[in-house]
């Protein structure tokens, strides 16, 4: 478990999760507090895009809320008693008076993409991945799944449903990569007649 292998990698497996079963932004993940935690709702209360002071509440998937909660009492057990407990940021290299810098976590995605087995030389230099890369992912599971793009738009809390259907694009894009892997798509008509089917 990623536990053994220490602190930080501990603290970077609970981002990516946090991450991928929320969608949410990196600038409110690293404004995160423990007090923004609802487990009984199944939400993380966020600070809105921008300096807004509001926060709003966004949707986290099981998986991820347990490996979230782990992680604050695996790092805040501690300090469960105190009274700013719940003010503490949960990406912190300070126990949680100052959150993480954006950059950190910028710096953090860069490594494990370079490292990424599963990802082709190719692909790493031709998309631009980053850390929002991981809220189209959010976003693209969601579709893949057959969510539709209303709940999508709510999940991801844009104000426009046009930001939403950008996923569309992207996904029918896939789904056309997808059918031209198909062994028979591969086969030209000429192949299948031995005649020429045009011109």
């Amino acid at each position: 478990m990623l536990v053994k292998l220490g602190r930080e990698a501990h603290r970077n497996f609970t981002i990516l999760w946090t991450f991928l079963g929320t969608g949410i932004r990196l600038n409110e993940l690293y404004r995160l507090q423990i007090g923004d935690i609802n487990p009984e709702r199944q939400e993380l209360l966020v600070r809105g895009k921008g300096n807004k002071d509001f926060k709003q509440p966004t949707k986290i998937t099981k998986s991820a809320l347990e490996i979230l909660r782990f992680y604050v009492q695996f790092r805040y057990s501690a300090l469960a008693d105190k009274p700013c407990y719940k003010a503490l940021y949960i990406f912190s290299d300070d126990k949680g008076v100052t959150p993480l810098h954006d950059n950190t976590i910028q710096k953090m995605m860069t490594n494990l993409i370079a490292e990424a087995k599963t990802i082709s030389d190719a692909d790493k230099a031709t998309y631009r991945l980053s850390v929002h890369s991981l809220r189209h992912s959010f976003a693209l599971y969601l579709l893949e799944s057959g969510v539709n793009i209303y709940k999508i738009n709510g999940l991801m809390r844009h104000q426009w449903l046009s930001s939403t259907e950008v996923y569309l694009d992207m996904f029918d894009h896939m789904l056309v990569e997808a059918i031209d892997k198909h062994p028979l798509g591969q086969l030209k008509p000429s192949e299948i007649f031995g005649v020429a089917l045009y011109g």
